[in-house]
């Protein structure tokens, strides 16, 4: 399994993805719906290399929004662990910071900007770029008036925007 894949799944699926277990609490599936047509096809070519076979996408259109929406769904358990895990090698902590960035982040005044509910994934991703020596800050978000009141942002600093992109090669735009 070419590692850098693995890692942009994990990534991914820890940004936009969901896990189900069984009653006895063991991974049963995980699911991941998109929104974004190149993210899903680059979830879609990840797959193909990470684990040699495809994943069927079903597409559906969200009522409300009127927007397609595609979703993959993993059921062999070898696959929904792997994806469950924190990445285990360089590789896969590269593709795991390009999987997330795809599905949580975005590029606004020459910064680089990935936010989350939760901050355990954004320290991960911190200390995954302390070790590729990219400047970054974590901050907690205050968003009075939303669903969700207080998240995290972490935000790569102008000087470290082009590092971010030729190191860890994310499929959005710059």
């Amino acid at each position: 399994m070419p590692d850098y894949h693995v890692g942009y799944l994990k990534g991914a699926y820890k940004g936009d993805g969901h896990f189900v277990r069984e009653t006895d609490g063991k991974l049963k599936t995980a699911t991941i719906r998109v929104c974004d047509k190149n993210f899903s096809e680059a979830i879609y070519n990840a797959c193909q290399q990470a684990f040699d076979h495809s994943l069927k996408m079903r597409e559906a259109v969200i009522t409300k929004t009127k927007k397609t929406q595609y979703q993959y769904n993993w059921f062999p358990r070898q696959y929904v662990g792997i994806l469950y895990d924190q990445p285990t090698n360089k590789e896969q902590r590269r593709g795991f910071v390009a999987g997330f960035y795809d599905a949580e982040g975005w590029c606004t005044y020459g910064e680089v900007k990935m936010a989350q509910v939760k901050k355990a994934p954004l320290e991960l991703i911190g200390s995954i770029l302390d070790e590729f020596k990219i400047d970054f800050r974590l901050r907690e978000q205050n968003r009075p008036g939303t669903l969700v009141p207080i998240s995290w942002l972490l935000t790569v600093w102008t000087t470290s925007r082009s590092d971010f992109f030729q190191i860890f090669e994310p499929k959005k735009g710059r």
